[in-house]
């Protein structure tokens, strides 16, 4: 009975800590993502498989434009000092910073997994989903964890002979409060490009799928606006969700003709994803072997794509029988190369049954009287009958 008892704990302890595991692995957050997102997201996956072999340019260029036209909406993140904060995957209405998030997730990603663990590192310090750990500031890319993008105005760097900086007190709402309560006020450098300096010929040194951020002499803020670089033949242009009245969406528009209707920006801010767009390219590798590990047929390679479906088919190999297959011959290749084995013995062939001929019985062979052995037998019986004649006429000389 207590041994019965002692299973019966054992099994019920394994199935608690089994519970605890899995509710240790789901996120602690409330999650917005509907299916309309995943839509979205597994078309953009598919676009950078069709467009795989291009450069990075090209690439963040054709994803960015697939938002081209969507809805600008303001606020769209939730969450606050007083309210729990939510993980948004929201791909059907954006802001200027959402927009770039989402960008910046695609471009670290391989899948729809990847995105999504890739968008709380982008959005959140540490990757941590609350309030207080949302990068809230643009500036955050370059100096909170994880470190997104590189900071291209250094006073070192290729700009230092244009740029200004400025000693902003971040989160300081000039009013003795702060933008985001219980956030710390920090003290940062910004370096920016005086818009009286983005000249043609600067604008031309920008990579298409750098970050813009829009400055203004707003106390505590580092921008007021961002936009991604996308390089034309006819110019520069900002690609942002603009929140304008004329537009309220995704649009591309000349930097310069940005500058000149908001005449309230200071200069700007430039940086550059220290990111590079995944390799979504796979190779599924089979083998052909035999009992011995040896090769025994030229190896397939299949080229694919990171979540794409295979099937397998073993070869008809002559001479060989196959004996081992893998043990699933299709499925999802989900992140890396895969490699499979079949295995052959060689073909049994039964041992051909061989014809004698018959021997010629030994006591029936005459004896040897120096005839040669060519002689036939026919010319052996003639021999015989010869000898035979010349004794019946001895025989009838001596009688007569």
């Amino acid at each position: 009975m207590f041994k019965k008892f002692s299973v019966i704990a054992m099994m019920l302890s394994m199935v608690l800590v089994s519970t605890q595991n899995i509710k240790a692995n789901e996120p602690e957050y409330e999650l917005q993502y509907n299916e309309t997102s995943k839509s979205i997201v597994n078309e953009i996956f598919k676009l950078l498989k069709t467009n795989h072999a291009l450069s990075e340019a090209e690439k963040i260029d054709i994803i960015s434009a697939y938002f081209l036209e969507t809805p600008y909406v303001a606020e769209r993140l939730v969450g606050s000092n007083d309210k729990k904060e939510e993980m948004v995957i929201d791909l059907e209405g954006l802001d200027c910073f959402t927009y770039l998030d989402y960008l910046e997730a695609f471009r670290r990603s391989t899948n729809e997994a990847e995105f999504m663990q890739n968008l709380e590192k982008v959005r959140y310090i540490d990757g941590q989903v609350e309030y207080l750990n949302r990068k809230h500031f643009y500036s955050d890319w370059y100096t909170e964890n994880n470190i997104i993008a590189t900071d291209l105005l250094t006073k070192d760097g290729q700009y230092a002979d244009i740029i200004a900086t400025d000693l902003v007190k971040l989160n300081d709402d000039g009013k003795e409060g702060s933008y985001i309560p219980n956030l710390p006020i920090r003290d940062r450098e910004i370096n920016y490009v005086p818009r009286d300096a983005i000249t043609i010929d600067f604008m031309k040194t920008l990579q298409t799928g750098d970050y813009i951020g829009l400055r203004r002499e707003i106390s505590g803020l580092d921008v007021t606006h961002t936009g991604l670089v996308i390089q034309k033949e006819d110019g520069t242009y900002m690609r942002h969700a603009s929140s304008s009245k004329s537009a309220r969406k995704v649009v591309d528009q000349l930097l310069t003709d940005y500058l000149g209707i908001n005449t309230g920006v200071k200069g700007v801010l430039f940086f550059r994803s220290n990111a590079q767009f995944q390799d979504l390219n796979r190779t599924i590798t089979v083998n052909y072997l035999d009992q011995d590990n040896k090769s025994i047929n030229e190896k397939t390679l299949i080229p694919t794509f990171v979540n794409e479906e295979y099937e397998l088919e073993a070869l008809e190999i002559e001479g060989y029988t196959l004996v081992t297959s893998p043990e699933s011959l299709g499925g999802v290749l989900e992140t890396e190369n895969l490699e499979f084995n079949f295995v052959y013995e060689k073909t049994k062939v039964d041992a051909p049954v061989v014809l004698k001929a018959p021997t010629t019985a030994q006591p029936n062979v005459l004896p040897n009287v120096g005839i040669n052995d060519s002689v036939t037998p026919l010319a052996l019986t003639f021999i015989a009958l010869g000898f035979i004649l010349i004794k019946n006429r001895k025989r009838t000389v001596k009688e007569s």
